[in-house]
């Protein structure tokens, strides 16, 4: 039964069998199954990973953390996302020199993932000065998890306002949704005047954006 469903959970083309698998392994807690479960957290599908995330979650943390922060890493990207992903819930000084390694790593997504762990970690000054240096990042995702987190650590002395309008001014279609989004995380009516200029946009996914980023501003 183990072996078959390790088997499962590896080589099923059905997505339902290795969520199954993945579910199912919660009552086999090893070194095995804690080896195979991150090498799922590449699955091309999210709702198994989402699953293989749960069931390492559900394990004795001593046990899987050393396991993920040895595949922090990994030649697939899928996996070392995923890890950084998972590493808020192990929050301990191993994780945070990971998560902090991972803010190089040559994934965009990697590094926003791993910005936004950072979140709930007790970081050291040299992690805030990376989290810092996001803020020029190229890429919408990480500049905008790295402000976030910030903000947590350094509430009152980020000036998010200067990022946002930069990027609303910009001529990048991504980096305006991602300052529109951004705004509605923080949800202060204060920007309504600012998003209310972008109902007119000449580029519809950023007006539909800006109503979206309006409806709830405006409840």
């Amino acid at each position: 039964m183990y072996e078959d469903l390790l088997l499962q959970l590896q080589d099923s083309e059905d997505e339902s069998d290795r969520i199954n698998a993945a579910k199912s392994l919660r009552h086999y807690e090893s070194a095995q199954t804690i080896v195979a479960l991150t090498q799922a957290l590449g699955d091309p599908e999210a709702v198994v990973v989402g699953e293989v995330m749960q069931t390492l979650k559900s394990f004795q943390r001593d046990k899987v953390l050393p396991n993920l922060i040895n595949r922090a890493n990994d030649f697939n990207e899928a996996i070392r996302w995923s890890i950084a992903e998972l590493l808020v819930d192990f929050p301990s000084p191993m994780s945070e020199e990971t998560l902090s390694k991972l803010l190089d790593d040559s994934s965009s997504n990697v590094q926003g993932a791993a910005a936004r762990s950072l979140k709930q970690m007790p970081v050291k000054i040299q992690t805030v000065e990376k989290l810092k240096s996001f803020l020029e990042h190229s890429q919408p995702f990480p500049r905008y998890e790295a402000l976030k987190t910030l903000r947590v650590f350094l509430s009152g002395e980020i000036d998010d306002a200067t990022v946002v309008l930069r990027d609303l001014h910009s001529s990048e279609l991504s980096n305006k949704r991602a300052a529109l989004n951004y705004i509605r995380e923080l949800d202060d009516k204060r920007w309504i005047a600012t998003v209310e200029a972008f109902v007119s946009d000449s580029e519809p996914t950023i007006r539909k954006t800006a109503q979206w980023v309006l409806s709830r501003l405006k409840r």
